[in-house]
């Protein structure tokens, strides 16, 4: 009996470890020619920056990094989370009036989107005015309107980055004027971008080409237009990007040129973060031109495995039993039309393996079953199950 136990226990030992190698083997075949292209195609990646992040935003993998974790200046990337603050704790059509102490804690030579003291405009304007041409100015009236002064503000930007996974980051303000003491990682603002970019308000302003700002009770005119700072949304740019959607320039002399961008094709969207750029922001080796190269490899060598990882998880489990999705043809056929014998015989040795083990768990439960009626009818007791 205990001879017939452990033989048993050899044998399902045996056909699990066979089909979990089995399981495994096309991976390992299929993906070492590719894994040898995407190598090739990383190392030959012309990223001038000397930080940058390529991220899948719905999984976060992270597909291309270079000090994505060493602590840099965020300029006016830090707005990003000025916004996300300012949605997650107001209204868009709250009125907010323009302090003469936001406008005037802006250093001269940093940007600013017009706006007067005494004003009064809505959330959503000064969310506008923030992101679109990134207005530091505006960026203060926001923090100020949530929570009081701007220090008070930056201790919640700092919590809810702690709260979001970042690891080396430190706000100071909400505009991202220079301070020695700011400092964030690509990575940490590509997880920012994350979060905000699953705010449908946040989304639909940075993708925003222009944007007027109405009068008010201070300005009658309605003649101050915004223009976004990111070239890949702007359609007369030489940087537009097609599948642009979003998201936030920055520059300081100390930061140099940052830019937090996100692109997206169907469902498969890639964010891209460039920080410390000190190219021109026309040149083939600026930031934006980073950014897009970062993208189109998302879109050239990871589009496709995202785009099945996205349908397969909006598809209830039956219907990812199909063929399709079992089998993957590629490697089935070659370029040329010619079947890949490796595979095919890959294919038919577990089909055959699973055959087996269907039968023999059906053998052993027929097995259990016959027993369980004869021990009924033969029974000098009345025998429970």
């Amino acid at each position: 009996m205990i001879r017939v136990m452990k033989s048993k226990i050899f044998f399902i030992s045996l056909i699990i470890i066979t089909l979990f190698n089995l399981i495994n083997f096309p991976i390992s075949m299929a993906s070492s020619t590719e894994q040898l292209d995407l190598d090739y195609a990383i190392s030959n990646l012309n990223i001038y920056a000397p930080s940058a992040l390529l991220m899948e935003k719905s999984s976060g993998d992270i597909l291309y990094q270079r000090e994505a974790y060493t602590p840099m200046y965020p300029a006016s990337t830090v707005k990003m989370m000025t916004a996300i603050l300012v949605l997650e704790n107001c209204s868009l059509d709250e009125p907010v009036t323009v302090s003469e102490s936001a406008i005037s804690a802006v250093p001269q030579g940093y940007t600013v989107s017009k706006i007067q003291v005494g004003e009064i405009l809505s959330v959503q304007d000064l969310l506008y005015a923030l992101l679109v041409p990134s207005g530091n100015d505006a960026a203060n009236v926001l923090a100020e309107y949530v929570a009081g002064n701007v220090p008070n503000f930056a201790v919640m930007m700092n919590e809810k980055a702690v709260k979001l996974g970042c690891k080396n980051t430190n706000f100071t303000n909400p505009n991202g004027v220079h301070d020695e003491n700011m400092h964030t990682t690509a990575y940490d603002l590509a997880l920012i971008a994350k979060y905000a970019m699953d705010l449908d308000d946040f989304r639909t302003i940075v993708s925003t080409e222009t944007y007027t700002l109405p009068s008010t009770n201070i300005y009658p005119l309605n003649d101050r237009v915004l223009h976004n700072s990111n070239y890949l949304i702007n359609s007369s740019s030489t940087g537009y990007y097609q599948y642009a959607t979003g998201i936030k320039t920055g520059y300081t002399n100390a930061a140099q040129n940052c830019l937090v961008a996100s692109a997206k094709i169907d469902q498969v969207e890639f964010i891209a973060v460039i920080l410390g750029s000190t190219f021109s922001n026309t040149t083939e080796q600026s930031k934006f031109a980073d950014a897009k190269t970062l993208l189109d490899f998302g879109f050239t060598y990871h589009f496709d495995y995202y785009q099945n990882e996205i349908a397969n998880k909006s598809r209830t489990w039956y219907g990812r039993l199909n063929l399709d999705n079992l089998i993957n043809t590629d490697l089935i056929i070659d370029e040329n039309n010619q079947p890949k014998w490796g595979y095919v015989f890959y294919l038919i040795a577990k089909a055959t393996l699973i055959l087996i083990i269907i039968i023999y768990v059906l053998y052993y439960l027929i097995r259990k079953i016959k027993r369980y009626f004869y021990n009924r009818k033969h029974a000098r007791y009345n025998f429970k199950f």
